[in-house]
């Protein structure tokens, strides 16, 4: 993995849009994260057949063991789960009204579309697709 580039006197809105290894930096610390889940649920779900079907009298230690590591391991990605630009943590905002209140909250987003801190895109644009934008925003 790259590391990240701090930017501490600029405004990091005016950097642009995310390089490729910034882009491909943040992809990677996203797909860890998915993985992580992934071998979570299988294990469970590999765990829950086998516990059924062969009823076998395992110690307890040979199911908190491997649980335990790969959610320690999903804490320790989401944790890496930063902004490449700024390196906050990407954030999605939800509100939702009930009868009697409104609540707003934050969580991780995986699939975030910018950063609520420093704006930029988490997608990949190319210049050609920068400079295609500017000109519709120029002509409009």
């Amino acid at each position: 993995m790259i590391r990240r580039r701090y930017h501490p006197r600029k405004d990091l809105s005016t950097l642009g849009p995310l390089s490729p290894d910034e882009y491909q930096d943040f992809r990677n610390r996203r797909r860890h994260i998915l993985v992580a889940f992934g071998l979570i649920l299988l294990f469970s779900i590999v765990a829950a057949i086998v516990l059924n079907v062969f009823k076998p009298k395992p110690p307890p230690e040979l199911l908190a063991i491997p649980s335990f590591t790969l959610v320690l391991y999903a804490l320790v990605r989401m944790f890496r789960y930063k902004c490449p630009r700024c390196g906050a943590t990407p954030m999605a905002t939800r509100v939702s009204l009930i009868t009697y209140q409104v609540e707003a909250s934050q969580y991780v987003a995986l699939n975030p579309k910018k950063c609520l801190k420093c704006g930029v895109s988490f997608r990949l644009e190319t210049e050609e697709g920068v400079a295609t934008k500017q000109a519709k925003a120029a002509e409009e």
